[in-house]
């Protein structure tokens, strides 16, 4: 187990590196100290992101005993990493553009300082969380992160109207989302549930039920032979 988290550790440290070194060409040369502090911080975030949705996802299979610690690890890695590259953005633009709404004339280095205080906000959330055991969403931790660091930004600049900052519309239709999902989650466990205990489980059970009937009788009329 020590090994096997040592090179956990080794290569999540080379993917580290790997991209800040990546990230370095695209950065103006004024901003890598905040390239850093975000990546520092994105990184923290993926941490905990790894420590308690991933734990959520699999704790079920892991818990079944279908899969091992390890295989529920390395399906993770391929598949949350596919699902972020390849159906991630327009979950992306959300966060980013449609949970608060900027004053034309805002300066850009506040629009950076909100979004990494919403990073570390709810990273450090996800942590204390993890530590306590608690199976809480990333998505409502980075959400509340945005609003709050939004309403902050809002009462700094002495917005007329900070509360305005927030689209409150988009904030609904997400908390909508969040109602929606385990409902819908539950509906669709039941149905998948009740169709295999029906077509897989229960003839199953009835043909096992069926072959140690059909054992008995078959003992039985051979100590009925020899007895004969």
């Amino acid at each position: 187990m020590l090994r096997d988290n040592f090179l956990a550790l080794v290569i999540f440290a080379i993917c580290s590196v790997g991209f800040f070194v990546w990230g370095y060409q695209y950065i103006p040369t004024n901003n890598y100290f905040l390239f850093l502090i975000a990546g520092m911080f994105g990184l923290f975030m993926a941490f905990n992101i790894g420590g308690n949705d991933v734990a959520n996802s699999f704790g079920t299979s892991v818990g079944a005993k279908t899969l091992t610690l390890k295989q529920a690890l390395v399906i993770a890695a391929i598949f949350e990493l596919s699902g972020a590259i390849f159906a991630g953005s327009e979950v992306t633009n959300t966060i980013r553009n449609e949970i608060v709404k900027f004053p034309s004339d805002l300066n850009p280095m506040k629009f950076v300082i909100i979004m990494i205080s919403a990073l570390l906000s709810s990273g450090l959330w996800l942590f204390y969380a993890s530590k306590k055991g608690l199976p809480v969403s990333t998505t409502h931790s980075i959400v509340g992160g945005i609003v709050g660091a939004g309403l902050a930004m809002g009462f700094m600049i002495k917005d007329p109207e900070p509360f305005n900052m927030v689209s409150w519309g988009e904030i609904g239709r997400i908390a909508v989302s969040w109602v929606i999902s385990p409902l819908l989650g539950g509906v669709m466990s039941y149905i998948i549930f009740g169709y295999v205990k029906s077509k897989i489980i229960e003839p199953t059970h009835e043909l096992k039920t069926n072959l140690k009937a059909l054992k008995a009788e078959r003992k039985a009329y051979k100590e009925s032979f020899i007895k004969a």
